[in-house]
């Protein structure tokens, strides 16, 4: 950066006590520009590097014993406990490194500190829980935004219920003490995100009511349904629209005049009848999921255990 700085400079001062005629005052205005570009380039990206690393740090230093990680590698997710409110902190230097570690008595060698680019972390057990049919949408869609570290944001309770759940069942242990609910359905029906619940009834149209998915519609931007469907038997076409709070069925009037609408609310909302509006009920899911644990995913089944 600095080498850069140094040749705009230099340039700068060429064109101003050299340069004789308007072409080539051109091509060095030119060439000035381009420098200026890619150093202008070079420092937003160390910008953004930098709070990066700050970001990972801030959150490092402020992790405690048994505070909970969630981690991938590859395609499998793992949950971690930290075991220990030490930080620690590795000189890049080989020997520096060999000497803090054999002082802090870490069982981590420079090879595996080099090659997986760790040099600041804390002590944790992990437990693989299976790839991303296992896991809530909310922890999957988190570790596609970028950065090394990060908190969650969103759904807070359920993910920090989720994952004590998920803990106390891989480690087999109950160390996480946990609510038992009074009525396992309003429990199952409070802790169910955005994206179980989709992934929940698309599951049941496509094995109770005879229908496939067009798995090119499950997009984020098609906010009147979740996917299009098609009749097995007939390739007549329906559409899904599930939502945690009211659905609005006016908004509906061109998707219903050729097609079915089935629609999910998990607020308990009573809607009108309405032509070509299906209504799927909390106590037709609750039957399909009495009758499918076999081939339900683990991060739906785990709000019943």
């Amino acid at each position: 950066m600095k080498e850069l700085s140094n040749a705009i400079g230099k340039l700068e001062s060429m064109k101003n006590n050299e340069v004789k005629n308007n072409e080539s005052l051109i091509e060095f205005n030119e060439t000035i520009n381009i420098l200026k570009d890619i150093k202008k380039k070079e420092e937003e990206s160390k910008n953004k590097s930098t709070k990066g690393f700050s970001t990972a740090m801030n959150i490092l230093e402020n992790m405690k014993k048994d505070d909970l990680i969630w981690t991938r590698r590859n395609n499998t997710f793992y949950i971690c406990r930290v075991i220990s409110n030490e930080k620690y902190h590795c000189p890049k230097n080989k020997e520096k490194m060999l000497e803090y570690l054999k002082n802090k008595n870490v069982n981590i060698t420079y090879e595996e500190a080099e090659l997986n680019d760790i040099w600041h972390f804390v002590e944790c057990e992990f437990y693989e829980v299976g790839t991303e049919e296992a896991v809530l949408g909310t922890i999957v869609n988190n570790m596609k935004v970028g950065g090394t570290t990060q908190g969650f944001k969103k759904n807070k309770e359920s993910v920090l219920e989720f994952s004590k759940r998920v803990y106390n069942e891989k480690s087999k242990k109950d160390y996480y003490k946990l609510d038992i609910p009074k009525d396992k359905w309003s429990y199952f029906w409070s802790g169910m995100l955005a994206e179980e619940l989709e992934e929940l009834v698309g599951l049941y149209l496509q094995i109770k009511k005879n229908y496939g998915i067009y798995s090119s519609t499950c997009k984020n931007d098609t906010k009147q349904y979740e996917f299009v469907l098609f009749e097995k038997d007939t390739g007549k076409k329906a559409y899904l629209q599930v939502k945690e709070h009211n659905i609005s069925l006016d908004d509906y009037n061109d998707i219903t005049k050729n097609n079915l609408l089935y629609i999910f609310s998990n607020n308990d909302t009573e809607y009108e009848s309405k032509a070509n509006i299906i209504r799927i009920t909390k106590i037709e899911l609750q039957k399909f999921i009495e009758e499918n644990k076999n081939i339900l995913p683990y991060k739906i089944l785990r709000w019943l255990r």
